[in-house]
């Protein structure tokens, strides 16, 4: 009986000092910081298309393409003004509340994105 109870006082130190509800560790915060670019080469597309930061972080997204083609960042949810970047122009977006933020440039269809805020 006394070898029972020491497992069961071990087994509830283990289970206490798991980390989240899934049984795994604890995840790690998210970043503060993150950026988005368009890559030198085509196809448009925003690189990575979605990013994930903590509340109050910053987004930079950044206009790479080595040629003159403009790209814009329209926020879906209307989170920030539609902002138009021209070639190795760059522009932040900071995001105070959790939650999602797709985004979409308005000149090349099919060109779209999502912010992530924890």
């Amino acid at each position: 009986m006394k070898h029972f109870a020491l497992l069961a006082l071990a087994a509830g130190l283990v289970v206490s000092c798991s980390g989240d509800e899934s049984g795994g560790p604890n995840p790690p915060p998210a970043p503060a910081t993150a950026s988005v670019t368009t890559p030198l080469v085509p196809p448009p597309v925003f690189i990575p298309s979605s990013v994930t930061i903590r509340a109050g972080g910053t987004v930079t997204f950044k206009n790479a393409d080595g040629s003159p083609a403009a790209h814009n960042v329209r926020s879906l949810s209307d989170a920030w003004p539609l902002t138009t970047l021209q070639a190795g122009e760059s522009f932040d977006v900071t995001l105070a509340t959790a939650g999602q933020y797709p985004f979409q440039c308005t000149i090349h269809p099919g060109m779209n994105g999502t912010i992530v805020v924890k």
